[in-house]
C-alpha cells in the first residue's frame, strides 16, 4: 500500500491532467463532431382496436386497448424491410446517405432499413392516443418521415385487413358450396326414405318429425344428418355475412382506424445534447481512470526500491547486520560531528586506562 500511495503522490500532476483533461478533450471533440438533429412528433387517436378480419386467437384480460394494438402493429411493421424502404423512398431519407453508399443499392437499402427501424419510435400515452418520434439532422426529412410512417400504416392496414377478408370469403365460399351439395344429399336421402315409407309420412303429419323418429330408428338417422348438413350451411352462411360486413365496415381508407390529431411538426431549434455528452464525457472518465490504474501498476511492478527488511529478503538471502535510516543533507554534517566527537572521547578513554 505504500508503494501505491508513494506512486500516487509522486507524480499527482500527470495523473490528474489525465482524469480531467481526458473527458474535457472528448466532450468538446463530441461537441464539434455530432450534429445537431432535430425531432419531429405526431399524435394520433386510435379509434378502434387494430384487429385482422378472421383472427380468432384470444385476447388477453384484460384486453389491450386500441392504443395498444395499434402500437404493437405498427412497431412490427417497422421491423419489415418493404415498410421501411417505403417510409424512405417517399420521403427522400436517401439523400442523408453518402454518394458511395447511395450508389451502392444493397448497401443503400440496408442504410435506409437500419435507419427506420432504429430510429422510429412508437408510444402509447393511454387508452386511445399513441405517438410516432423521429429524429434526424434534417427538419424536413424528420418531418416528411413521420408523415410517411402514418400514410403506409394506414395503407397496409387497411391492404391486410382485406386481403385476409377476401381469403375468408373465398375460403367460406368452398366450404358453402360443400355444405350445399351435402345438405342437399341428405335432404335427398330423406325424402326418398320417406316416399318408401308412407306411413312415415302420416306419423310425421300426425305427432311431428321427432316424436316420428321414436317409431323408426332408420328415418330418425336420416332425419339427424339432414338437420346437421343444414346447420352447417347455415353457419357458413352467418360467418360469411358477418365476414362482409367486417370489411365493409373497415372500408377502403385508415379512416376509421385512427385520426391524426397533431400532425408532424418539426421544433425550431435543434434537441438538446447534454444527455449524449454527458455520455461520452463519463465513458472518457471511465477510460481515463483505467488507464491510470494501469499506469500505477507498471510503476508499482517496476519499482525496485527497498521499503523493509523483508524487500531486502526477497533481493539477497544475507541476513541483515545493520539498517541506516533514511538521510537528508541537512543529517549529514550532525551525524558526522556526532560519530567524530563519539570517536574521540573514545581515544581519551584507552589513552586514561
Amino acid at each position: 500500500m505504500s508503494r501505491i500511495l508513494e506512486v500516487i503522490f509522486q507524480r499527482p500532476i500527470r495523473l490528474l491532467s489525465l482524469v480531467i483533461l481526458l473527458p474535457i478533450f472528448s466532450v468538446a471533440v463530441g461537441y464539434l463532431i455530432i450534429p445537431h438533429t432535430y425531432a419531429s412528433r405526431a399524435s394520433l387517436w386510435s379509434l378502434r382496436r387494430y384487429e385482422i378480419i378472421g383472427d380468432v386467437n384470444l385476447q388477453p384480460n384484460p384486453p389491450p386497448t386500441p392504443a395498444d394494438t395499434q402500437v404493437a402493429a405498427l412497431s412490427a411493421l417497422l421491423q419489415t424491410r418493404d415498410f421501411d424502404l417505403a417510409v424512405a423512398n417517399e420521403s427522400g431519407l436517401v439523400t442523408n446517405l453518402d454518394a458511395a453508399t447511395r450508389n451502392a443499392p444493397q448497401l443503400r437499402d440496408d442504410a435506409l432499413f437500419d435507419e427506420i427501424s432504429k430510429h422510429v419510435t412508437v408510444t402509447s400515452q393511454n387508452n386511445n392516443l399513441f405517438t410516432i418520434d423521429y429524429t434526424n439532422r434534417d427538419p424536413q426529412i424528420a418531418k416528411k418521415v413521420v408523415a410517411a410512417v402514418i400514410q403506409n400504416f394506414g395503407l397496409q392496414s387497411v391492404s391486410f385487413s382485406r386481403i385476409q377478408g377476401q381469403r375468408l370469403l373465398e375460403n367460406y365460399q368452398k366450404q358453402l358450396a360443400m355444405a350445399t351439395q351435402d345438405a342437399n344429399a341428405a335432404t335427398a336421402r330423406e325424402q326418398q326414405y320417406l316416399a318408401a315409407h308412407p306411413h312415415v309420412t302420416q306419423n310425421i303429419l300426425y305427432v311431428g318429425p321427432q316424436y316420428a323418429e321414436l317409431f323408426d330408428p332408420e328415418y330418425a338417422l336420416l332425419h339427424t344428418q339432414s338437420a346437421q348438413a343444414l346447420d352447417r350451411m347455415q353457419q357458413i352462411q352467418t360467418q360469411m355475412a358477418t365476414t362482409q360486413l367486417q370489411i365493409a365496415a373497415q372500408g377502403s381508407s385508415a379512416d376509421n382506424l385512427f385520426k391524426v390529431i397533431d400532425t408532424p411538426d418539426v421544433a425550431d431549434r435543434p434537441t438538446g445534447r447534454t444527455k449524449l455528452l454527458s455520455m461520452v464525457g463519463g465513458a472518457a472518465l471511465g477510460i481515463a481512470l483505467l488507464a491510470c490504474t494501469l499506469y500505477i501498476i507498471i510503476l508499482v511492478r517496476g519499482d525496485r526500491t527497498l521499503y523493509t527488511p523483508r524487500d531486502l529478503d526477497n533481493i539477497e538471502a544475507y541476513p541483515i547486520v545493520m539498517q541506516l535510516p533514511y538521510l537528508t543533507s541537512k543529517d549529514l554534517p550532525r551525524l558526522w560531528a556526532k560519530s567524530i566527537q563519539n570517536g574521540a572521547i573514545s581515544l581519551q578513554t584507552k589513552n586514561s586506562h
